[in-house]
């Protein structure tokens, strides 16, 4: 039995789904020769790009000379490309083709040989879907024993380029890392796969990592001001495609580390001491109570929104309006109920219950503002920390080799796989039945070609009868 990793976990309504691949835990050789030896990697995944238009970088790039010869390193379709081609789902760039576009090639077999350009752009994955290919279970072998390293540390203003003397912070502030990565028989200036820190010894955070593309609408909450494709920048209190800060606690010394890693967890870190001089913590009319922070809130579940009149109140509040952010707080463009104070209670302990929205994110606070009879002005608070909105619907799947072969040295198509499926349900109520769904991703004759319901019941698992082999995978959703 071979356990294949799974790939591409997303969310769709009520409803999870999930893409399995066919793969072994080494999928693939090298594409430039020799196969089984390491290239030279000098530039890695989502690293920055000037562009024009600025762009993550999709995939690895590899040392190589002019007409150096370029393999396949899975036996699938010819396709070609602009500068190159693809075959099944990898692609190589500023390359020149050697075999018909829409033919067949094994692996192994030469398909191109390197332009003008003397490297090789590879990338893992369906076009604008590209994941790593120096993960555990991509490209093999490859080894790195040499460290990232941080080349410095600043602080913003949250969501401006205002840098921020790091001994007069009056506020919440980005934290931002110029680091670079060092390959061993690589490239000395790569990007760096995962970025965290940690406010003095309160538990490391990370926010992201690159294990896939990212579009470009996500550049400038990852890359600060001053990157370019030489120069990395990371805010590391970002979230991978959405803004998020550190918003001190209190007036006082604090000191900031932040870690830099590459994707075989080799890392470095540093620190740099800031004062808290002043902070944006103040009294209010109106005080959020709940969801207050930490909260995980389901789909269609009810729960109680809770304030009530704060220590400068000395009126009743008439009403009060309330809407929620899923950015932290940044924006709250999502208006939940307006609440009247009809009995003119002070002070007032207000209660609304909230049926949960199918809108997921880990960044969610609620506003609460009061409107005021004596006060021409609204007051308002928000939820102190961030709280969740989840999908109560989790789907999860392997790929199961049935006839493992004695020897690795076979044919690719002589595998055969089943799709074993299961999912779980964590809200306080229970779904009457669930419908299990897949789309094949490389459909043969005769096989449908668009979403096909396989399961319908009670049941949390299933194992799909259908027989995969190499290169084939396909899509999943559960809907409850």
């Amino acid at each position: 039995m071979r356990i294949i990793n799974s790939l591409r976990i997303g969310l769709y309504g009520v409803s999870s789904w999930i893409i399995l691949y066919t793969s072994l835990i080494y999928a693939y050789p090298w594409p430039l020769a020799p196969p089984n030896q390491q290239g030279y990697v000098y530039s890695t995944l989502d690293e920055y790009r000037s562009g024009p238009p600025v762009h993550f970088h999709d995939g690895i790039d590899i040392d190589a000379d002019q007409n150096d010869p370029v393999y396949a390193v899975v036996g699938s379709t010819v396709d070609y490309c602009t500068d190159g081609l693809y075959v099944g789902n990898y692609g190589y760039i500023h390359v020149t083709p050697t075999v018909a576009d829409g033919s067949q090639v094994s692996q192994g077999d030469q398909i191109g040989t390197i332009t003008s350009a003397s490297h090789l752009h590879f990338m893992d994955g369906p076009d604008n879907s590209e994941i790593n290919p120096l993960r555990y279970g991509g490209i093999y072998p490859f080894d790195d024993y040499d460290y990232p390293v941080i080349d410095d540390i600043y602080l913003l203003e949250n969501g401006t380029n205002t840098v921020v003397d790091p001994y007069n912070v009056t506020g919440p502030v980005d934290i931002v890392m110029k680091a670079h990565d060092i390959i061993t028989d690589g490239g000395s200036n790569c990007g760096i796969y995962k970025v965290g820190y940690e406010i003095d010894n309160t538990g490391e955070v990370n926010k992201y990592q690159f294990d896939n593309w990212l579009q470009s609408s996500c550049i400038n909450y990852v890359y600060a001001q001053g990157s370019n494709t030489s120069t990395y920048k990371y805010i590391v209190t970002n979230n991978a495609c959405s803004n998020d800060c550190w918003d001190p606690p209190g007036i006082g010394w604090y000191t900031i580390w932040v870690y830099a890693y590459d994707i075989k967890n080799n890392w470095d870190l540093d620190y740099i001491d800031v004062y808290v001089s002043q902070t944006g913590i103040e009294e209010y009319y109106i005080q959020v109570n709940s969801p207050n922070g930490g909260e995980v809130w389901y789909y269609d579940e009810p729960h109680n929104i809770t304030w009530n009149t704060g220590t400068l109140a000395e009126t009743p509040a008439d009403s009060v309006i309330i809407h929620y952010s899923t950015d932290g707080g940044s924006t709250y463009p999502y208006r939940i109920a307006k609440v009247v104070n009809s009995s003119g209670d002070f002070p007032w302990f207000g209660s609304y219950s909230w049926t949960i929205p199918r809108n997921p994110s880990t960044a969610c606070k609620v506003r609460v503002r009061g409107y005021f009879q004596s006060d021409p002005y609204y007051h308002g608070d928000a939820s102190d920390d961030n709280f969740t909105i989840k999908n109560p619907l989790h789907l999860s799947g392997w790929m199961e080799c049935i006839n493992p072969p004695k020897s690795e040295v076979v044919p690719m198509d002589v595998y055969h796989f089943r799709a074993h499926l299961s999912w779980t349900f964590n809200a306080s109520y229970t779904p009457y039945r669930y419908g299990l769904y897949r789309k094949l991703y490389l459909p043969q004759p005769g096989d449908p070609t668009g979403w096909t319901r396989i399961y319908y019941g009670q049941n949390k698992s299933y194992v799909d009868p259908y027989d995969f082999n190499i290169p084939q995978g396909a899509w999943y959703y559960v809907r409850a």
